[in-house]
């Protein structure tokens, strides 16, 4: 059951109408998003006016936005809406289609390639495969999908978001579609997605981060988008007419502890910031810190500069809690301790911190 803005169909009630705005939208009169006969979902990921689902089938749905190819369905096609069309500008939706349920196709990944988790950024999405092999779509402008490119992949056209050419059907999917390289044979076991970046943990509890980095969540000490194949740090001043290798061997780990020798078990990506929990037993964020989300006591981001990271970066002071998982939002963050308590911090604006505050806390 979805609820809320509905705009672009991202509830996928094959309509344009919110729910939970009036009286009597929720209960029992919200009814279940049609997502297949004899489907269940193992997960879902939420992107900015899409939704993705994982089917215990290990393959993946998406309904929603698709301005970027964000779908996998090598078109711009919103689905979800009930009308035909790619923008709010051009559909009709003078007869509704039915968009949902099995007129809903799976994301084509491949052959025989299936899939054990999925992260939506912004407008991106990557899935973990069951080979411990990255995979993403969608928007591609800061190089968030790992291709050493700016070219979307997922939207059937050629080219970039901001030039490229959709009458071609580019064929981009199924086995059109490759993993990140990180140029190693250590598999991924999670995934994450912010705004505009991607991050991958490894088995042997490394992490590598690709994308966007305005603030230093990729955790290098410094400014450089990574994954675009291009020099600069902001896609307005970048060069891309020299082909740059910044994946494979080229895209090392971050440094979260002295020599790295703490391994991460569990991660978490926000808009402009990542978190870690280290088998020290401690939790490490790093990235956009305008409201304190990194839980360090300032506002100062860390990761864009030098001598940030490894053992100059401190861990939250959690008072000797250990967590079950962190989920981080655009400007916060919160962590269950096994406890169950869940502790948060970071923007306290619309309450999103679940308890009163007129003060940022973090």
């Amino acid at each position: 059951k979805c609820w809320g803005g509905n705009n672009y169909g991202q509830l996928g009630y094959n309509d344009r109408d919110d729910r939970g705005t009036q009286a009597g939208h929720m209960g029992d009169n919200l009814s279940l998003v049609n997502i297949g006969s004899e489907q269940e979902v193992t997960q879902m990921a939420l992107g900015r006016y899409f939704s993705c689902v994982l089917l215990d089938g290990q393959q993946v749905k998406c309904w929603g936005k698709n301005y970027s190819g964000q779908l996998g369905q090598s078109t711009t096609e919103i689905l979800g809406d009930g009308c035909a069309g790619s923008s709010t500008s051009e559909r009709d939706c003078d007869t509704v289609q039915d968009e949902m349920g099995e007129n809903l196709p799976t994301i084509n990944l491949g052959s025989e390639t299936l899939i054990d988790k999925i992260s939506a950024g912004d407008t991106h999405v990557c899935a973990l495969t069951t080979q411990g092999t990255v995979k993403c779509w969608g928007s591609n402008l800061y190089g968030q999908l790992g291709r050493g490119d700016i070219e979307n992949i997922g939207d059937g056209c050629s080219g970039d978001e901001i030039n490229r050419v959709c009458d071609e059907g580019a064929a981009e999917m199924g086995n059109n579609i490759v993993a990140v390289d990180f140029a190693t044979d250590t598999p991924v076991i999670d995934i994450s997605s912010g705004y505009a970046h991607s991050c991958a943990l490894f088995s042997d509890g490394t992490i590598r981060c690709w994308g966007h980095n305005s603030m230093g969540q990729l955790g290098r000490g410094d400014e450089e988008i990574i994954g675009d194949g291009c020099l600069g740090e902001t896609s307005s001043t970048r060069n891309c007419e020299d082909d740059t290798s910044e994946l494979g061997s080229a895209l090392s780990p971050i440094v979260l502890s002295e020599s790295n020798s703490s391994k991460a078990l569990k991660l978490a990506s926000g808009s402009r910031f990542n978190c870690v929990w280290l088998d020290d037993q401690s939790l490490k964020c790093w990235g956009e810190n305008n409201f304190g989300q990194l839980g360090l006591g300032d506002d100062n981001a860390r990761g864009d500069e030098a001598d940030e990271m490894g053992s100059a970066l401190g861990a939250v002071d959690l008072n000797g809690a250990t967590l079950k998982s962190i989920t981080l939002g655009k400007q916060h963050t919160c962590a269950l301790t096994h406890e169950d308590k869940a502790r948060c911090w970071g923007n306290h604006t619309y309450g999103r911190l679940g308890f009163p505050s007129d003060e940022l806390v973090g």
